[in-house]
């Protein structure tokens, strides 16, 4: 039935539908007219006033009637707090919806403070496209998707019977920083980039060094995707509509500046490159030339050195303990090419996110209280008053052992818009943020709805038992729970400093599965499946909205959020005001770009007083928290999500909560087509299938005493008066009626104070008794009626059956006339369109006449023009052909003189160097005849003596040569079975031949009549002066040998006179 009344009430334009208190919105994808002007918006503020009636009370369900409520229900209560909850799957219009509920509450305050609060509502409004411009992206479900939680809490004056508005605040979660470094494909980078490119005049982006629109794909940062527009409106247009909403929020034209400069530096950053390089210290990086040109523009935006930014990229300093350490001394260490990218990346999303937070705060600080500080002081001191009796009233229940009161009454509206639930093929870390959210909200929805229901049974006095509803309490406890939690293991890994997501894998192995409770929620591969790339390092966890698969992959990096300090010197160094207070000079620390930014920014602002800055600081140096080295380990990303979802949580609890849940009718974002599958989809896991089906199983159908009287007043004998004179006649005509058709009370239906309930099965039985008495009273009444209806018809036929003959009399001449008039006009139509076509005929001879002379003479000077150019062509080439000739003739002729001259030089030095190698040669050959004939009288006296010793040698080598020979083969036989001894046998073998060669060769020496290496000299006096010559006569005898190319070589060398540092020698 639900499906079936949201199908035909979408198809007709309805996107609102009420199921109890919840309203269900239905994204149609297209503006629906009428339905959200002055005159729609009049009907709902006026719907509370003395003079409405019930007509204007009943009003169609509408994003209106829920602020309405709201509005109203803070009023009725004292002031008590409200929460308007929106959800919703990405794409399902929360966004919108949260601007439409902000749109109703600011116009109610104007109209009933008129001129008062146009200022803060103004503010208020504009701040939603000024965050979208910065925290929404195209995604492959939404074209404006919001990547960042937000809760916008607006403030009432206090005690006022129509409450002023007098403030408001923005509060945002986890904003996707990871989208600045990498996009899905079909996606976008938020949006301001590309609205940035479109928007921006030319002069802009030449001051900015940005590209335009067609220039994004040339940049990493945005071209990963290949998605550049969205479809529901141009990004030109939606930068004007930033531009007004910076105006509005109180940027100047100044802060405007640094604004885009700091995004357009981004863009830049990501351009940067890395080479490898190879250092004594080892493998490091450095920044390619290529990518220069985008590293020196970015500084330029950022108004900061090359060289840091540099050292922040291609470095990491790794400190040092002790002393050395507290000086701030450390060892300086290179990144590689990967580390580098890194760097680069952490550094482009940690400025992009700094910037966000610093929008947020200047938006707090524009819709913030306004007026002189008298007024703010009067407006906010109940405020404060009232928070002051909360904290002694929670301190006297403390001290008596009670509860705290269910809500706080402090005049203030709040709208949370937060992410909705999402699956996608591949979902990481964010994801598992964005799904522990909706956790958190679906159960505190469960709460509240089932607990009214039970509410509203006890206040009855109707007798019921124990509602069973859905609960996800195990899937939260496994995430968030300690000490064995899937948030607290991620922690626990990013404490160590090798930590890595393959040890998380094997730590959430290890501990989850064990734990009983988590055994249905939490689902991970135990090793006995096989390790594949696609199922690699994941994980399952069972949501209420269905079973999601995570991939461990980057868990570690995103959560641990690490940011180098090199990387916070670089940007405190900056001489731009604003990116010098983006970042703190601890950011390292705990707070990191993680922590709360409001104290922050409060006290780098030069406006704030002193005794701001003091806290601000206060606050700083609680929340930091140093190691031992100037390594500091941050808050986590997951750690510091969880603290702020709990106190948004606390804000929603402490107020009283209206839900509008969007749904999404189709998956391809058109209109008019709604997915009946993908509807009943996102109504089952957001709770309002269970919260029918619960109501069916109890007294799903309610009426007041009055309307259940009104309804079925035919059934009962008492009278009007009787009923409406006392509320016990009134609850005895409505068990009557159910007496009447036979429905017994207990099993069927209840009658509570002021309330009928019934079940299905009643109610369809009392509308079947309705029926058949209606059918009978309508019998009589249409018998009655048909008898006059015809009479009246015969009487009507013969009036009319005249009326038709004298009609059609008058429509036959009419005919006629209109034929003749019809045939007449043909006529003049005819001749006016031959005379048409002749002068058309005309005309387009004459303009083809005049375009075959423009053709004619354009083609003559396209001629000349061309002879001309050929002609200078000729002589410029003959010019430069004759200039060439001269430069090569003048270059031959100085080379030629040169060579003639070298080779003339080396001509005359050769000649002189061998007459002077002769005149040695003569000398030399003159001393060797002296010396010749010394030796051979010394040779004649050593010959006797050399014959004598070679004799006695002769006979001592023949006898040891016999002995060898006849030893060596006995001791060969006697050990040959012993292979060890017979390498030393065949080695004393072969030391007896070579020592028989000597010998025999000696002898043959001998018997020739000379020694090895002697000689015979014959005397002139014809004896034999044969022997070895002394070492005296062969140092005499040998000449040193000098190739003559060497000789020629140093006198050229010696002579050369363009040797360097020796002056020219005259030849």
């Amino acid at each position: 039935a639900l499906i079936e009344t949201l199908t035909a009430r979408y198809y007709e334009d309805h996107i609102y539908t009420y199921t109890g208190e919840i309203l269900i919105a239905v994204n149609p994808f297209k503006r629906i007219k009428n339905l959200y002007e002055a005159k729609i918006m009049n009907q709902y503020l006026n719907s509370s006033s003395p003079t409405a009636t019930e007509k204007d009370k009943k009003l169609p369900p509408h994003a209106y009637g829920v602020a309405h409520r709201a509005y109203q229900s803070m009023l009725d209560h004292a002031g008590r707090n409200q929460s308007i909850l929106v959800s919703g799957e990405s794409g399902a219009g929360k966004t919108e919806t949260t601007k439409i509920v902000m749109n109703y509450l600011t116009s109610i305050s104007a109209r009933n403070n008129p001129g008062s609060s146009s200022e803060i509502s103004q503010a208020v409004l504009q701040s939603n496209p000024l965050l979208e411009a910065f925290g929404n992206a195209k995604t492959v479900r939404n074209d404006n998707s919001s990547r960042f939680g937000k809760l916008i809490q607006m403030q009432f004056e206090p005690d006022s019977a129509n409450p002023d508005l007098v403030a408001a605040k923005v509060d945002t979660y986890l904003l996707e920083k990871a989208r600045i470094t990498h996009q899905m494909p079909g996606e976008r980078n938020f949006h301001i980039f590309y609205e940035l490119a479109a928007g921006a005049s030319s002069k802009q982006k030449e001051h900015w060094k940005y590209p335009d629109s067609n220039g994004l794909a040339k940049f990493r940062f945005t071209n990963q995707s290949g998605t550049y527009a969205r479809r529901d409106i141009t990004d030109k247009k939606q930068f004007n509509l930033t531009l007004q909403a910076m105006e509005k929020v109180g940027v100047s034209d100044v802060e405007r500046e640094r604004i885009f400069c700091t995004v357009a530096a981004v863009l830049h950053l990501g351009n940067v490159d890395f080479e490898e390089i190879v250092t004594e210290e080892g493998d490091g990086s450095k920044i390619k030339d290529s990518s220069r040109q985008h590293a020196l523009t970015c500084c330029q935006l950022l108004d900061v050195d090359l060289d840091l930014l540099t050292k922040a990229l291609c470095t990491r300093t790794i400190s040092a303990g002790g002393l050395l350490g507290k000086l701030g001394g450390g060892i300086e260490k290179l990144h590689t090419v990967d580390q580098a990218a890194e760097a680069r990346d952490a550094l482009a999303m940690t400025l992009y996110e700094r910037l966000f937070l610093w929008i947020v705060w200047r938006v707090n600080q524009a819709i913030s209280v306004v007026g002189d500080v008298e007024t703010r002081k009067k407006r906010m001191s109940d405020v404060l008053r009232r928070a002051q009796q909360r904290e002694n009233l929670a301190k006297f229940h403390a001290a008596q052992n009670k509860n705290l009161p269910e809500y706080i009454s402090d005049y203030s509206i709040g709208c949370l818009d937060i992410f909705g639930f999402e699956v996608f093929t591949e979902n990481s870390f964010e994801q598992l943020c964005i799904n522990y959210a909706n956790e958190v909200l679906q159960q505190h929805f469960n709460d509240v709805v089932f607990k009214q229901e039970q509410k509203l049974y006890e206040q009855e006095k109707i007798s019921w038992q124990h509602i069973v509803f859905p609960d996800n309490k195990k899937c939260i406890e496994m995430i968030e729970g300690t000490p064995i939690g899937l948030l607290k293991l991620i922690d626990e890994e990013c404490m160590f400093p090798k930590g890595s997501d393959e040890s998380l894998y094997k730590k959430l192995q290890d501990n989850l599965p064990r734990n009983p409770k988590f055994k249905d929620t939490f689902t991970i591969d135990n090793g006995t499946r096989q390790r594949t790339q696609a199922n690699a390092r994941r994980f399952s966890i069972k949501h209420f909205a269905g079973d999601v698969e995570y991939t461990v992959f980057g868990f570690y990096e995103k959560n641990k959020n690490e940011l180098r300090q090199e990387a916070i010197n670089l940007t405190r160094s900056s001489r731009d005001e604003l990116v010098k207070i983006l970042i703190p000079y601890n950011a390292a620390s705990k707070t990191a770009a993680v922590g709360k930014s409001d104290e922050y920014f409060d006290m780098m602002d030069k406006k704030n007083k002193k005794q701001k800055r003091r806290t601000a600081m206060r606050f700083s140096l609680e929340r930091h928290q140093k190691t031992g080295t100037q390594k500091i380990q941050q808050t986590t990303v997951g750690g510091y999500f969880k603290k702020q979802l709990h106190r948004a949580m606390t804000h929603i609890r402490e107020s009283q909560p209206h839900y509008v849940r969007c749904i999404k009718p189709n998956d391809q974002n058109i209109k008019d087509d709604l997915n009946r599958a993908r509807t009943m989809e996102q109504l089952n896991y957001s709770g309002v299938l269970e919260v029918v089906r619960v109501a069916r199983a109890g007294y799903s159908t309610r009426f007041t005493h009055p309307e259940f009287l009104y309804r079925y007043h035919g059934m009962h004998s008492i009278s009007a008066k009787e009923v409406r004179r006392s509320d016990d006649k009134m609850i005895k005509a409505c068990k009557q009626v159910m007496e009447r058709a036979l429905i017994k009370e207990g099993p069927d239906y209840a009658v509570g104070l002021t309330m009928m309930f019934l079940r299905p099965d009643a109610f369809h039985k009392l509308e079947t008794k309705k029926n058949i008495m209606q059918h009978r009273a309508a019998t009589k009444i249409q018998k009655t009626y048909r008898a006059f209806d015809l009479r009246t018809r015969a009487l009507r036929a013969q009036r009319a059956k005249e009326s038709e003959k004298r009609r059609k009399e008058a429509a036959k001449r009419k005919e006629e006339e209109r034929k003749r008039e019809e045939e007449r006009k043909r006529q003049e139509e005819i001749k006016r369109l031959e005379a048409l076509k002749a002068e058309e005929r005309r005309l387009e001879e004459e303009r083809k006449r005049r375009e075959e002379e423009e053709r004619l003479r354009q083609e003559e000077e396209e001629r000349l023009r061309k002879e001309e150019e050929e002609r200078q062509r000729l002589l410029e080439l003959k010019r430069l052909e004759e200039e060439r000739r001269v430069k090569a003739a003048i270059k031959i002729q100085s080379i030629a003189r040169l060579l003639y001259t070298q080779k003339r030089v080396r001509e005359l030095l050769i000649e002189m160097e061998i007459r002077e190698e002769e005149d040695i040669r003569l000398l030399e050959e003159e001393i060797a005849r002296e010396k010749e004939e010394k030796r051979r009288r010394k040779a004649r006296k050593e010959k006797k003596r050399k014959k004598k010793e070679a004799l006695e040698k002769m006979e001592r080598g023949g006898k040891a040569e016999a002995a060898v020979w006849i030893v060596a083969p006995m001791v060969f036989l006697l050990l040959l079975n012993n292979p060890r001894i017979l390498f030393f046998v065949v080695f004393a073998v072969a030391c007896g031949g070579a020592t028989a060669l000597i010998l025999l060769s000696q002898q043959n020496s001998q018997n020739n009549g000379n020694k090895p290496g002697e000689r015979k000299v014959i005397d002139d006096d014809g004896e034999d002066d044969s022997g070895f010559e002394s070492p005296e006569e062969t140092k005499v005898n040998k000449k040193p040998r000098v190739r003559k190319r060497d000789k020629a070589k140093a006198v050229i060398k010696k002579a050369n006179p363009f040797r360097k540092g020796k002056k020219a020698t005259k030849t």
